[in-house]
């Protein structure tokens, strides 16, 4: 549907998801639903009775309702004929990047089978997109789940294990914070001195009209553009502080740095599969693939609350480190 050039009415590509809404809408084929979404406000789709009233329609129907009920019948099969019979564990879902779209990798898996008939399934992130909305979205660029992990978790281990990788880690991180917040500073003086230029220039239109050299209509476009642009100034104020504040003058110590990586360890190595996953959700930011499939980046970032929480898991008391303490590394 997709690469025939069909989209959605917002000329979005269709999605898995809004397929199967389509085939089991009772609409097209002349009927009207009501109260099948109980609290739509609260839970929207998520919460759909399945004793809802469904009544004859005065709409055209554009299939019929044999058609329809067909449908429902094929899907019915399909579902009994494909079920779910492997739900290994991807703990990098969302986090792995496809490196065409940017788009999170999903799990996806292929079963091989030997000579002696013997199945064997494989495990693959595959990207989110591809899977979701076909070829015409992008490409599967899928990466191999055991190699991924493996090396995720290896490289956290390597770091830890080398002083001096983590040592050139943290002083580019904290050159880097240095370096950032300058520029930062410079633009963030530079957008006040406008956004004052913009409030006085607005005062100034205002006696203009009390003067009677506006009309109203004159007064009120100028105004609306005024507005319009000190939003758009705001808006990347408000970014530019929480950059400054991401990135705080004060430097990491190396001693922090060490003592959070060997708890983020100790919690993706001893804690169940579970709790790993979450905290491998929380605390990696996002893992780049280069063009060979294989992992280039990982992107990790902590602050006070995700560090006091990792403490108590591991047993350990809380720092109680300033609110405005985070750091990001790429490892």
């Amino acid at each position: 549907m997709n690469q025939d050039g069909y989209r959605t009415i917002r000329g979005n590509l269709f999605g898995i998801a809004g397929i199967k809404e389509i085939i089991a809408n009772k609409f097209y084929c002349g009927y009207v639903s009501w109260g099948q979404h109980p609290n739509w406000n609260t839970t929207r789709r998520k919460n759909k009775d399945p004793n809802h009233l469904s009544v004859k329609g005065l709409h055209e129907p554009i299939i019929s309702e044999d058609d329809w009920n067909l449908a429902q019948k094929i899907r019915a099969t399909r579902s009994d004929k494909y079920p779910r019979s492997y739900s290994g564990e991807f703990p990098l879902t969302g986090l792995i990047r496809c490196p065409q779209c940017g788009y999170g990798m999903v799990a996806a898996r292929t079963t091989n089978t030997a000579k002696d008939g013997t199945k064997k399934c494989i495990r693959y992130y595959s990207c989110g997109q591809f899977r979701n909305k076909g070829s015409a979205a992008c490409r599967a660029n899928s990466v191999r789940a055991d190699e991924a992990e493996k090396y995720v978790f290896d490289r956290i281990k390597s770091v830890l294990n080398n002083e001096n990788i983590l040592k050139k880690l943290v002083a580019t991180l904290n050159d880097k914070r240095t370096s950032v917040i300058s520029p930062l500073e410079e633009e963030l003086k530079a957008l006040n001195e406008q956004i004052s230029k913009c409030l006085k220039r607005k005062e100034r239109y205002f006696d203009l009209f009390a003067d009677g050299s506006f009309s109203k209509d004159e007064l009120t476009e100028k105004i609306v553009d005024i507005d319009a642009t000190v939003e758009n100034l705001k808006k990347r104020e408000t970014e530019i502080r929480k950059e400054i504040k991401d990135n705080s003058t004060e430097a990491v110590p190396y001693k922090v740095v060490k003592e959070v990586m060997e708890d983020f360890n100790t919690l993706i190595m001893n804690t169940d599969k579970q709790n790993r996953k979450f905290f491998l959700q929380l605390i990696i930011d996002k893992i780049t693939v280069g063009d060979n499939h294989k992992i280039d980046t990982i992107d990790i970032q902590f602050d006070e609350s995700i560090v006091n929480l990792m403490k108590t898991y591991t047993g350990g008391k809380p720092d109680g480190l300033p609110p405005s303490f985070i750091f990001k590394l790429v490892i």
